[in-house]
């Protein structure tokens, strides 16, 4: 519930937070079930479709990239938040070819 009050509330979070908050939400669901992944597989399937639909956007990747407090806290650098702040960058930067 703590989640879903930090992304709909009044006062919105700043972007990179938002992937953080939905990784530790999970973690913390897998934690309860003692990582029972049968009895709590819906419901990681029930977050990653809201996730994708709704909150899975470039500028959220590029937002917890370049976050520090999570960014220098990590030792490998996730792929796909990379892609999502190169993405970013490319919409930013006009085509030099034209």
């Amino acid at each position: 519930m703590g989640v879903l009050r930090l992304v709909d509330g009044e006062k919105k979070p700043h972007l990179g937070y938002i992937f953080e908050v939905k990784d530790r939400a999970k973690e913390a669901i897998a934690k309860s079930f003692r990582g029972n992944e049968s009895r709590y597989g819906e419901i990681f399937k029930l977050i990653d479709n809201i996730w994708n639909i709704q909150l899975h956007r470039p500028l959220h990747g590029a937002g917890w990239y370049l976050n520090r407090e999570f960014f220098y806290n990590t030792r490998t650098v996730d792929e796909e938040v990379a892609t999502k702040l190169f993405t970013c960058i490319e919409m930013l930067v006009p085509d030099v070819e034209t």
